[in-house]
């Protein structure tokens, strides 16, 4: 098996299915957020947790869930969508 030449094949080579956030998962995140702000982490559906682990928008640290990068930046447009006039 010869080794792959780039990160191109490498990446074409590995591709997986990407979840999607549905409307409920941003409403959501939105209402887990502010839990996880306050250290109630236990006010968040099971379910949800899996979503937003499956989104890569909150991770497992030190066994408490913390908000990821790609998190705080699904929250900013979340909540931005919020604040904008219809």
């Amino acid at each position: 098996m010869q080794p792959c030449s780039s990160p191109t094949e490498i990446a074409v080579s590995s591709v997986l299915p990407v979840p999607v956030a549905t409307q409920a998962d941003c409403n959501a995140f939105a209402s887990a957020a502010e839990a996880l702000a306050r250290r109630r982490a236990g006010e968040i559906a099971e379910e949800d947790i899996q979503s937003f682990l499956n989104l890569e928008w909150v991770e497992w640290h030190r066994g408490a869930l913390r908000i990821t990068p790609l998190g705080q930046m699904a929250l900013i447009r979340i909540q931005g969508r919020g604040q904008q006039p219809a």
